[in-house]
C-alpha cells in the first residue's frame, strides 16, 4: 500500500503510459484495513478510480487463491468483494457473482474457505428479491455443507463460515422469506439428499430451523419440534466447540417463544452441567446452552431460579473435580450469552474463580482460566472498575497468602481478553500491580507475574512494539535493578522507526518503563523518558488510551521541566509542546496554570527558564489565536515595573523560546515584543535586563536575515535611549544581526564591508551604518566601545564608507538633534563634530548646505538641533575652512538668530560666541549691525520683538563684544530719529550679566531714554517705550552701584 501511494506522483501516469486501475483491487483491499486505510483511500481518490465489472472479477480472482492467503486477507477480500457489489447497485452483477463464487466452491477445494467468507459477507448484505435468497440458501443446505464433511481444523472452519453465512442470511432476510426458507429445509429433509446428507449438513438444518423459529412466531407447529433437535446436537458428545456455538446462538429466541419449555430445558441443562459423571463434551455444550437459555428468558432467571447459588455449591464440592469444574464452565456459558448484562454477578464470582485458580487439578484450572477469559471479554468499563477494585486490593493481589495472590495475578492476566477499550482502561492499574508482585518471595507467584506481563505483551499489535516486547518485559520485571537493561530498551525505542500507532497493550508496558527513567537520577534517562513520552502522543490513534497514565506521567514531566540539566528541561519542554498539540485540553489538567505559576516562582532561575520553555512549546501547540490573546498579557506583566523582579524575568523568558517554537507565525508580534524586551534591559535588577537581553538575541538570531525590516526600526529607537542600558542592548543586537546577514549571504563576518553587500538593500545598510557612526559619539564608554567593536568588523574603510554614507547620515544626525530627547542630541552633536575633525575638508562642502538649508526650512526643534550641530562642527573645525564658509553662515545664523524660538536663538548665540572665538569679532559684528539696522527702520515695528530678543541672547552671550556696537549705533538718533525697537535696543543693556558693565554705561542709555519719553510732540507709544526701557535699565542697577 505504501508503494502504491507513489503511483499519483509517477510521470507514466501522467503519459497515459501507466493504467492506475491495475492498482485498484489492491487499494480497496488496503482501504479496509485499519494498518492502511488512509493511505490506501487517498491514493483512491487522487487516482480517481471507479467502480465496475473488472474491479469485482479482479477480487474474485483473489479469492480464487490456492493457498498463502491469511485469515485477515481472506476477510478483506470477502468484504471488499461484498462493498463492491454493494457500490454497483446492480442484481444482476450479484447474480453473477454468486454464480462464479459458487463455481469456484465446487470446483477448488483449496480456495473454499475465503469463498466461504465472501458468500458469508454477500449474503449478509447484497441479496435481493425471493428466488436469489432462496438460491443461496439451498446452495448452503444442499452443497456448501455437504462439503465440509471430515474433522479436520479446515473443514471445522470451512463448517463454521457457512453456518455464519446461512445465519446471516436469516437474519438479513427471514422476516420477509421465512416460509420460503422454512420450506426449502423441509424439502432438502425429505429429499433423498438430506438422506443421505453427512454431519455438516444435518447440523446446518438444525441450526438454521433455530434461527428461522423467531422468524416463523409461536404459533407455527414446526417450532416446537425444533428445541430438541437442537439440543440433541449440542448435547451430543461427539459436537465440537464451534458447533455448540453456533446452536446457542439461534437457541435464544426460541427459548424467548416458549417460557414453559424453556423453563424445563434450563433445569435439565444445569443438572446435566453439574452432574458427576457428564461428558466433558456434554458438559460443555450444557453449561453453553444454560446461557442461552438464560438469554432467551431474560436476566431475572438468575435469580430466579437461585443460579448463581447452585453454581457457587457446586463450585465448592471437595469430592468431585468435575462438578467443580461444571460449575465454571457454568459462569463461562452465562457471560458469553448475556454479555454486559452479567456484569452484576462478575464481582461475586471472583472468590470462585480465586479459588479455582489454584485447584489442584487441571481441568478445573483449565475452566477457569477459561471463564475468566469469558468474562473479562465481556466487561464494560464500569464492569471493569468492578473487578479492579478487589483484585488490586489487599483481598487480591495484595493478600498475604500466596494462593489468592496467584489467582488474583492470573485473574487479572486474563483481563487480555477485555475489549480494546475496556482493555485500555484496566491495564494501567494491572501492570503496575504486576510489576509490583514480579519479585515476590513465592516462586509461583513471582512466576505468575511474570506470564501475566508475557500474556499482555503477547497481544500488543503494533509490529515494531511487538518486535521488542522481550526486551521491554525484562525492562519492567528486571530493570529496577539493572539501569543499563532500562537504557538500552529506551535507546531502541528512540532508535525504532514507526510506521503503525501504538495500542493500548503497547502503551501498558512503555508507559512504566517511561515513568521509571523520568525518576532515575540519570539526567540521559530524564532526557530519553521525556523525549519517549513526546513520541507516544503522535503515534497513539486514540488520545483516550494514554488518558490514565497521564496522572503518573505529567507529575515528573513537570519535575523533569524544572530540572538543572539544561538538555533535560529543552527535552521536556518539546514533550509537554507535543502533549499540547495531541492532546484535548482537559486532558492537560493543571498544566497551563503550573506553567504560568512556575514562570512567577521565586525559587530558582532554572524553575522560571524551564517553565518559559515549556509554556512557550504549549503556547505554540494551542495555535496562534491562544498566543494573541495572552499575549498582552505576557507583555504587561513582563513590562511592569511595579511587578516582582522574578515575574518580570520569568515573563520575559518566554521570548527567549517562544520565537524559536513559533517560527514564521511569530512575525505579527517581533517589533512589539522587541520594543517591549529593550526597554526591560533598563531594569534595576541584572537578571531582568540579562533575560531580556538574551530573549532579544533570540529573536534576533531566528528573524534577523528574514524580516530585517521589523527589526530595525526598535533597535535603532533603542541605540538613542535616555538609559545608557538599553543602547548599549541596542547596539549588541545591532551588531547580532548585521551577523546574521552575513551569514545568511555567506559573508565572512570578521572582514565585511556592509555598504557593499548589495544583498541588502541600500537603504537598510545606510540606516544601520548611520545609526552605529552616531552611537560611536556616546557618552558611556561601554556603550563607545560596543558600538566600535561592531563598526570595526563591518567597515574596512571608514571614510570612503561615510561619504557614501553622508547624505543619509546626515538625515539622522538632524533628526537625531531635533529630538526632545536631549541624550540623542548631544550624541549627535558630538558625532558632528567627530565627522568634521575626522575628515574635515571632505565633508565641509557637503555638510554645510545640508546645515544651512535644514536651519531655513526644518521646525523649531529641527533649527534648534542644526544649531547645537553647528557649535560642535564649529568646535571640531579648522580656522580656515570656518572663514571659508563665513560667508554662507553669518546669513543663516542672522536668521537663528531671532528666531520665534527662544531656544533656537538661545542656541543660535552660543553658534555667534563660538565663531567670535574662533575667527574674531566679524560675525558677531556683521549680525550685530544687521540687527540694530533693521531696528532703525520703521517698517521692523511689526515683528521688532524677535530683533531684539536675537539681539538680547547675543548680549547675554558677548556683551564685551556686542556692547559697544549697540551703544555706539542706538546712543544717537538715525536718520528718521528713534524708533520704539531701537530703544528696546537699547535696554538690552539689562541683560548684562556683570553689573559693574550695567552702571558704567548708565549715562549713555538713560539720558536717550528720557529724552525720548520727555519728548511731548513724539509718539506716545514711543515714549511709553522709552519709559519701560528706562525702568527695566534702573531695575538692573544695584544698591552699592
Amino acid at each position: 500500500i505504501a508503494a502504491l501511494a507513489e503511483l499519483p506522483k509517477n510521470e507514466a501516469l501522467e503519459e497515459g503510459s501507466l493504467d492506475a486501475n491495475a492498482a485498484r483491487a489492491v487499494l480497496r483491499l488496503g482501504a479496509l484495513d485499519a494498518t492502511s486505510e488512509e493511505t490506501a483511500k487517498t491514493t483512491l481518490e487522487e487516482l480517481g478510480c471507479d467502480v465496475d465489472e473488472v474491479l469485482l472479477m479482479e477480487l474474485i480472482d483473489f479469492a480464487s487463491k490456492k493457498s498463502g492467503l491469511g485469515k485477515e486477507v481472506q476477510e478483506l477480500i470477502a468484504r471488499s468483494v461484498a462493498q463492491v457489489l454493494t457500490d454497483l447497485e446492480d442484481p444482476d452483477m450479484t447474480t453473477t457473482a454468486l454464480d462464479l463464487l459458487t463455481q469456484l466452491f465446487r470446483e477448488e477445494a483449496h480456495s473454499r474457505i475465503t469463498v466461504a467468507r465472501c458468500l458469508e459477507k454477500i449474503y449478509a448484505a447484497n441479496l435481493d428479491g425471493e428466488e436469489m435468497v432462496n438460491k443461496a440458501f439451498r446452495f448452503l443446505l444442499r452443497q456448501g455443507l455437504s462439503l465440509t464433511s471430515g474433522g479436520s481444523p479446515e473443514a471445522i472452519d470451512l463448517r463454521d463460515v457457512l453456518l455464519a453465512a446461512g445465519i446471516a442470511l436469516i437474519e438479513q432476510q427471514g422476516e420477509s422469506f421465512a416460509e420460503r426458507l422454512f420450506s426449502t429445509v423441509e424439502d432438502f429433509e425429505d429429499s433423498a439428499a438430506g438422506s443421505a446428507a453427512g454431519e455438516s449438513a444435518r447440523l446446518g438444518v438444525a441450526v438454521f430451523l433455530g434461527a428461522l423459529s423467531k422468524h416463523l412466531g409461536g404459533d407455527n407447529p414446526k417450532v416446537p419440534e425444533i428445541l430438541p433437535r437442537l439440543l440433541q446436537r449440542l448435547l451430543d458428545k461427539t459436537s465440537t466447540v464451534s458447533v455448540q456455538n453456533a446452536i446457542t446462538k439461534v437457541m435464544p429466541p426460541l427459548m424467548k417463544m416458549n417460557k414453559e419449555q424453556a423453563t424445563e430445558t434450563l433445569d435439565q441443562l444445569l443438572e446435566t452441567a453439574l452432574a458427576p459423571k457428564t461428558e466433558a463434551v456434554t458438559r460443555r455444550g450444557a453449561a453453553m446452552g444454560l446461557g442461552a437459555t438464560v438469554k432467551g428468558l431474560g436476566i431475572q432467571a438468575v435469580s430466579q431460579h437461585g443460579l448463581l447459588k447452585k453454581i457457587e455449591a457446586a463450585a465448592e464440592d471437595k469430592k468431585n473435580a468435575h462438578v467443580r469444574e461444571g460449575a465454571l464452565l457454568c459462569l463461562e456459558g452465562l457471560t458469553l450469552s448475556l454479555g454486559r448484562l452479567f456484569d452484576p454477578y462478575v464481582v461475586s464470582s471472583l472468590p470462585l474463580l480465586l479459588q479455582a485458580f489454584s485447584d489442584s487439578q487441571r481441568s478445573v484450572q483449565n475452566a477457569s482460566q477459561s471463564a475468566a477469559g469469558a468474562m473479562m471479554s465481556q466487561l464494560s468499563g464500569p464492569g471493569v472498575k468492578q473487578v479492579l477494585k478487589p483484585l488490586l486490593g489487599s483481598d487480591g493481589i495484595g493478600h498475604n497468602q500466596w494462593r489468592t495472590k496467584l489467582g488474583s495475578i492470573e485473574l487479572l492476566a486474563s483481563m487480555t481478553s477485555c475489549l480494546p477499550k475496556q482493555l485500555a482502561a484496566c491495564l494501567p492499574q494491572v501492570v503496575p500491580a504486576l510489576c509490583g508482585v514480579i519479585n515476590d518471595q513465592h516462586a509461583k507467584v513471582k512466576e505468575a507475574a511474570r506470564e501475566a506481563i508475557n500474556k499482555i505483551g503477547s497481544i500488543i499489535s503494533s509490529p515494531e512494539l511487538k518486535a521488542i516486547a522481550p526486551e521491554l518485559i525484562s525492562a519492567l520485571t528486571d530493570g529496577a535493578q539493572f539501569e543499563h537493561i532500562t537504557r538500552d530498551v529506551l535507546d531502541k525505542l528512540l532508535s525504532t522507526s514507526f510506521v503503525h500507532h501504538i495500542d493500548a497493550p503497547s502503551l501498558s508496558l512503555v508507559c512504566p518503563l517511561v515513568q521509571r527513567a523520568l525518576k532515575e537520577r540519570s539526567a540521559e534517562m530524564k532526557r530519553k523518558g521525556a523525549q519517549i513520552v513526546g513520541s507516544m502522543v503522535l503515534l497513539i490513534k486514540d488520545a483516550k488510551d494514554i488518558q490514565p497514565y497521564l496522572p503518573q506521567l505529567l507529575p515528573q514531566l513537570k519535575v523533569t521541566l524544572v530540572d538543572p540539566i539544561p538538555d533535560v528541561r529543552a527535552t521536556s519542554a518539546k514533550a509537554f509542546g507535543t502533549l499540547a498539540n495531541g492532546l484535548p485540553e482537559e486532558m492537560l489538567g493543571d498544566v497551563l496554570p503550573w506553567l504560568f505559576d512556575m514562570l512567577r516562582s521565586s525559587e530558582s532561575a532554572v524553575e522560571r527558564s524551564g517553565a518559559a520553555h515549556g509554556l512557550s512549546e504549549v503556547l505554540m501547540a494551542k495555535g496562534a489565536d491562544r498566543i494573541e490573546m495572552l499575549l498582552p498579557d505576557i507583555l504587561a506583566n513582563a513590562t511592569n515595573k511595579d511587578a516582582p523582579p522574578e515575574a518580570k524575568e520569568g515573563y520575559l523568558g518566554l521570548f527567549v523560546y517562544l520565537p524559536v517554537a513559533m517560527g514564521s507565525t511569530f512575525e505579527p508580534y517581533i517589533e512589539e515584543v522587541l520594543t517591549a524586551l529593550l526597554n526591560s534591559m533598563a531594569d534595576d535588577v541584572s537578571s531582568v535586563r540579562d533575560t531580556a537581553l538574551k530573549a532579544g538575541q533570540t529573536i534576533t538570531r531566528t528573524f534577523g536575515s528574514s524580516h530585517t525590516a521589523l527589526l530595525l526600526p526598535p533597535l535603532e529607537e533603542g541605540a538613542f535611549d535616555v538609559d545608557w542600558r538599553v543602547r548599549h542592548g541596542s547596539v549588541q543586537l545591532m551588531g547580532q544581526l548585521i551577523e546574521q546577514i552575513l551569514r545568511a549571504h555567506r559573508i565572512p563576518t570578521n572582514s565585511a564591508e556592509l555598504m557593499q553587500v548589495e544583498a541588502l538593500p541600500r537603504e537598510w545598510r545606510c540606516h544601520m551604518l548611520a545609526s552605529l557612526y552616531i552611537v560611536r559619539s556616546d557618552e558611556n564608554g561601554v556603550v563607545k566601545q560596543a558600538c566600535s567593536q561592531v563598526w570595526k568588523a563591518v567597515v574596512q574603510n571608514t571614510p570612503r564608507t561615510l561619504k557614501e554614507l553622508l547624505p543619509t547620515l546626515m538625515q539622522r544626525l538632524i533628526a537625531n538633534l531635533a529630538s526632545t530627547n536631549r541624550e540623542k542630541q548631544r550624541v549627535a552633536a558630538r558625532c558632528v563634530g567627530d565627522l568634521v575633525s575626522k575628515l574635515g575638508e571632505r565633508v565641509m562642502p557637503e555638510l554645510m548646505p545640508i546645515f544651512m538649508n535644514t536651519l531655513s526650512t526644518g521646525d523649531t526643534h529641527v533649527r534648534e538641533g542644526v544649531c547645537i550641530g553647528l557649535a560642535e562642527l564649529i568646535n571640531a573645525t579648522t580656522k580656515q575652512l570656518l572663514s571659508d564658509y563665513l560667508g554662507e553662515l553669518i546669513p543663516a545664523i542672522q536668521q537663528a538668530i531671532i528666531d520665534d524660538s527662544e531656544s533656537v536663538r538661545n542656541s543660535a548665540s552660543s553658534v555667534v560666541a563660538l565663531i567670535h572665538n574662533a575667527v574674531g569679532p566679524r560675525a558677531t559684528t556683521d549680525i550685530v549691525m544687521w540687527i540694530l539696522a533693521q531696528l532703525e527702520e520703521e517698517e521692523v515695528e511689526d515683528h521688532g520683538e524677535l530683533f531684539v530678543n536675537g539681539l538680547e541672547q547675543m548680549m547675554l552671550k558677548q556683551p564685551g563684544a556686542v556692547l559697544p556696537i549697540v551703544l555706539d549705533q542706538l546712543s544717537s538718533p538715525g536718520e528718521n530719529g528713534w524708533t520704539k525697537a531701537s530703544v528696546q535696543g537699547l535696554a538690552c543693556l539689562a541683560v548684562v550679566p556683570d553689573r559693574n558693565i550695567v552702571h558704567r554705561h548708565l549715562s549713555d542709555v538713560l539720558p536717550v531714554m528720557i529724552k525720548v519719553a520727555s519728548d511731548d510732540e513724539g509718539d506716545p507709544e514711543l515714549r511709553e517705550a522709552a519709559i519701560f526701557s528706562a525702568n527695566r535699565v534702573v531695575d538692573c542697577v544695584e544698591q552699592g552701584g
